[in-house]
């Protein structure tokens, strides 16, 4: 599916959800069908349905985000399953090893929701179980006992498999459906000891083991200092991988000084995150600094400077509390928090950046976010609401799909009092989406990312919220957004400016949207030595600041045609248009697509037939011992997709 982060794009890596309580009360029946090639139903073959939570960085979430359901086809090939409301499921069916120890298998279908029938076709290739061993274990020895973790189940990765990881560093890969699963190596703290996503299910027979290589520990020292005093600061040290979520990595002392251990990773982009209380979110950049002296790192090591600085700014502490109604805290509830992070390279001179981590509410509802620069604009908080949550919202809404909350953060900022902010989502719009596919058919299983133009940046790891079978989705929107850029079906489909009235409040305003057909965006990537770049991942990433700009008179909000809507409210949908916003920074919207060459380095995505510009990123490892990279951008019209060649490098 993904790079790390988008990968990791996630892997990930990767939807920012509360655990649902009370599941059991909250299922309902799913059906389906088994057949085999030659089309006669398939019976007594077990059904396996799977809806797992993952955000890209793995190990995020618990556990409990995972349910997984089994059934077997009855004399007819049909089978039913009992599946939570609201979850989406991938499905395949599995079965039992041959002679040879292959194993027949289906296609696996994905979206599966309860209430929507499904059909499972006999795949023509059979997948056999390998072995894999890991040279390099005894360097993580300090992270024992190590774990595998396969995710597989389709181009999202539904389903996961933990397993440990033997003292030899070898472990056995059981038969899997779908085409490719990712190896993800884990110990018990700190991050990813390895990601791999390059890793095709086996479908020949072969006693062979595959040999692959762990990343060295590498030891990483940082400084954390204030960039006023220059003293230094106990701060909690993070790392991300290729723009994905921050995963804690460790702390400094008293002193500002700390050491910590990390792969030796080939990812594209691996960065470093201080955050202290009452200080903003800091960058820590390699080399020493450029305005602080230390004698205490020079004590503890001679000779030596720290790999990375930083140089936090101080900003006013943020506590945010979360309500359902006046008196229904929202307890446990995840956020995903995209905020603004600072650097001080010198007193007078410091520059911004982006990052995206999870926080979670207590009993009452609260969380501290940390410190909050005095011109940081740019927040959002993003997250999706249990069933547990759904019911303590007013009655009038507590039947309808779960919904999505989103730019909260920033409303929260508005109503500040002393770095103390209460939001109350009862208060919010509702809105009711009604989207329909290209032939007029409910987009049951779809997703809609929403993106606030007046922020003019989405998270990283939040899934957007699901459409239901009928093809309708309920969201709160906060009532100080003016208008949203709606992404849904990820690649295939909708980017739609929606103008959302502040007067919305008691009954929800329908809007109905169908799905344009999407465009096939095709190329090739050759080599250096001209020859086609197979099984490379690529990543298709969409410019913020990169949209194209469109002269179309329905942009203007007056003179759009409203979509129904309530009586005292007034929803809509315009053609897309672009901010012209400069900044000194460009925004990525992490909404992106994966994809891996084919013997002849050819690729294919499938984008949504408006204006927009696209840069692909991509990377090839020969034994881990180089890469080939390309990097490309590039206009589209929304008409004629152009054919791409690009050259790696």
């Amino acid at each position: 599916m993904l790079p790390l982060r988008p990968v990791l794009s996630i892997l990930a890596c990767l939807v920012a959800v509360a655990p649902i309580v009370g599941q059991s009360k909250q299922r309902a029946r799913a059906l389906g069908e088994v057949q085999q090639s030659d089309g006669k139903p398939w019976v007594g073959v077990k059904v396996v349905l799977v809806s797992a939570r993952i955000p890209l960085a793995i190990g995020v979430l618990p556990e409990a985000d995972i349910d997984t359901v089994e059934a077997v086809t009855d004399a007819r090939g049909r089978f039913r399953a009992d599946v939570l409301r609201n979850r989406a499921y991938a499905a395949w069916a599995v079965g039992e090893p041959g002679r040879d120890g292959g194993c027949r298998r289906t296609t696996v279908a994905e979206n599966v929701l309860a209430g929507a029938p499904c059909l499972l076709r006999e795949d023509p290739k059979r997948s056999f179980a390998h072995r894999i061993r890991f040279r390099r274990v005894d360097g993580w020895a300090e992270r024992a006992p190590l774990r595998v973790r396969l995710l597989y189940g389709g181009t999202k990765h539904k389903q996961t498999l933990e397993m440990p990881l033997g003292d030899e560093g070898e472990f056995t890969v059981p038969p899997l459906p779908g085409e490719r699963f990712s190896t993800v190596i884990v110990g018990k703290v700190g991050p990813p000891i390895l990601m791999d996503r390059a890793n095709r299910v086996s479908t020949k027979a072969s006693h062979s083991v595959r040999v692959r290589d762990l990343p060295k520990p590498r030891v990483r020292s940082i400084e954390v200092r204030c960039g006023d005093t220059g003293k230094g600061v106990a701060a909690k040290l993070y790392v991300q991988f290729n723009g994905g979520l921050l995963l804690p990595l460790g702390q400094t002392e008293a002193s500002g000084i700390g050491e910590v251990v990390v792969p030796d990773t080939q990812f594209t982009s691996v960065a470093y995150f201080a955050d202290a209380a009452g200080y903003c979110m800091g960058n820590a950049h390699p080399g020493e600094s450029q305005f602080v002296t230390d004698k205490t790192w020079a004590q503890l090591r001679p000779g030596k400077s720290p790999d990375f600085h930083a140089n936090l700014e101080k900003g006013q502490a943020m506590d945010l509390q979360v309500l359902l109604g006046p008196d229904a805290p929202a307890d446990r509830l995840v956020l995903e928090i995209a905020g603004t992070s600072v650097h001080r390279f010198r007193p007078n001179s410091r520059s911004l950046g982006f990052y995206t981590r999870l926080v979670r509410t207590d009993e009452q509802g609260r969380v501290s976010i940390g410190g909050v620069a005095a011109d940081a604009k740019r927040f959002a908080a993003n997250a999706e609401l249990s069933a547990a949550h759904c019911a303590k919202l007013p009655a009038e809404w507590r039947d309808r799909v779960h919904p999505g909350i989103h730019g909260l953060l920033d409303r929260a900022l508005a109503q500040k009092t002393r770095g103390r902010a209460v939001v109350d989502l009862s208060t919010w719009c509702p809105v009711q989406f009604e989207l329909r596919d290209p032939e007029g058919l409910p987009a049951s299983g779809a997703r809609i990312w929403p993106l606030r133009t007046d922020l003019g940046y989405w998270g990283a790891e939040v899934d957007g919220p699901l459409v239901d079978r009928n093809g309708r989705l309920f969201m709160l929107v906060d009532p100080e957004v003016e208008t949203m850029l709606l992404f849904a079906k990820g690649d295939a489909a909708l980017a739609k400016r929606l103008v959302v009235d502040r007067t919305v409040r008691a009954a929800p305003a329908r809007v109905s949207v169908r799905l344009p057909e999407p465009v096939r965006l095709t190329g090739v990537v050759l080599g250096k030595n001209g020859k086609p770049a197979a099984g490379m991942t690529l990543w298709r990433y969409i410019g913020w600041n990169g949209l194209e700009q469109v002269d179309d008179p329905a942009d203007e909000p007056s003179r759009a045609p409203a979509v129904a809507a309530a009586k005292h409210s007034e929803v809509r949908l315009c053609a897309p248009t672009v901010l012209q916003r400069r900044s000194l920074l460009s925004f990525w919207m992490s909404r992106t697509s994966t994809m891996v060459t084919d013997k002849a380095g050819r690729f294919e995505f499938r984008v949504p037939p408006v204006p927009m510009r696209y840069t692909i990123h991509g990377t090839r490892s020969f034994l881990g011992l180089f890469q080939e990279r390309v990097n490309h951008s590039f206009s589209f019209d929304g008409k004629s997709a152009p054919k791409l060649e690009l050259v790696t490098r």
